[in-house]
């Protein structure tokens, strides 16, 4: 029986969780021949232990004491202090635990450079998953670089991310593959529709890279022009939340824009909102622009790297302004806003139809060509 090992300590809510967890389930609800087990390494995945158990899936606690609860989450220094601290109480345990279990394939989703570096002991088919666009540094790059050659495969979600990684050389050309994230099972995308308001969407950690301050200072304008006219609702929670409060209240927009924090259902707004804007700095491609299209709600994006401008195809699929431009910004929402009602159809059916390339099922059929 195949084993296969999936591995991603994270340190907070993020969209890696359910690729994790559809990607490991549609794997052992297709292939009745494995054995799917997700690693809980410092207790990160303890609150979805249920949910795991029910779609069958086994889970491996690398150690008993619950340290996840006690890292530092916040920031860019505190997140790569707990990344290494992770790798240091987990080292020994996840080489004991590979030895024991013997898996035929491991799949990386975070922290993986250690999983490169173990590749180098194991005879085990180790797979690395880029999540998110790659920042190749020079050290990352060197890295990687060095520990990279006993990798079985690379996956990455989009074309341009496939095509940097291939520019720089760090991996073997033809162990890349691009293997769009299981946002979504195929029943969750129907009947998705519902009765718009005037309410603007925007979901995403209150980090640097959602850019939600300058999507805040855009809506200002918005509301100078359009006075009492739009609401914008931003759902997540992180380390920006004071500073864009602050924003908010400088702003005097206390009764028009809403920190509604972290919610794990987000399809009623997205049902609701009249459009779901996303202003990051970048993304690849984003799980929150993929569930925007699946519930029919209309796009308008920054063309960060690299995923929403490969989405939204000359926007076909939505409108795309120029990152971090206000006047770009503010030109594509009037644009938006002054679409006839065909035209508009015609994007949110495009968009919708492209979304279905992110469900479980047609990640399973990509993921199988690799374990062949």
């Amino acid at each position: 029986m195949k084993k296969i090992f999936y591995w991603s300590p994270f340190l907070t809510k993020i969209a890696t969780i359910k690729s994790v967890i559809n990607s490991a389930s549609i794997l052992k609800k297709k292939d009745h021949l494995s054995e799917v087990y997700i690693i809980n390494s410092v207790g990160e995945w303890n609150d979805y232990k249920n949910e795991i158990e029910s779609k069958n899936l086994k889970i491996i606690n690398l150690i008993s004491f619950n340290l996840h609860n006690y890292l530092p989450k916040n920031g860019y220094l505190q997140s790569r202090l707990s990344l290494i601290i992770i790798s240091f109480v987990t080292l020994l345990p996840l080489i004991f635990t590979l030895v024991k279990v013997k898996p035929n394939y491991f799949i990386a989703h975070l922290n993986t450079l250690m999983i490169m570096i173990l590749s180098h002991f194991f005879k085990i088919k180790f797979i690395i998953r880029i999540s998110g666009y790659p920042k190749l540094h020079f050290l990352r790059h060197f890295l990687w670089k060095m520990f990279s050659k006993k990798l079985f495969a690379i996956i990455c979600p989009t074309d341009l991310t496939k095509k940097l990684l291939q520019e720089k050389k760090i991996f073997k050309e033809n162990g890349i593959h691009r293997i769009e994230d299981p946002v979504f099972n195929l029943e969750e995308i129907k009947n998705n529709s519902g009765k718009k308001s005037n309410n603007l969407l925007a979901i995403g950690r209150l980090t640097k890279q959602k850019n939600f301050n300058f999507l805040i200072n855009c809506f200002s304008y918005i509301e100078k022009k359009y006075p009492g006219t739009y609401k914008l609702n931003i759902l997540g929670d992180g380390e920006q939340r004071n500073d864009l409060e602050n924003l908010v209240s400088k702003l005097k927009l206390e009764n028009s824009v809403y920190l509604i924090g972290h919610k794990d259902n987000v399809n009623d707004y997205f049902k609701e909102s009249k459009c779901f804007i996303l202003s990051s700095l970048w993304e690849d491609p984003g799980f929150v622009l993929i569930e925007a299209a699946m519930n029919e709600t209309f796009i308008l994006s920054s063309d960060c790297p690299n995923g929403p401008r490969e989405f939204i195809e000359n926007n076909k699929a939505g409108l795309l302004y120029e990152s971090n431009n206000i006047e770009s910004f503010l030109e594509n929402f009037d644009k938006m806003l002054n679409l006839n009602d065909k035209d508009k159809n015609d994007i949110i059916s495009f968009s919708k139809n492209k979304s279905y390339l992110y469900s479980s099922e047609e990640h399973y059929k990509k993921m199988k060509l690799i374990f062949k």
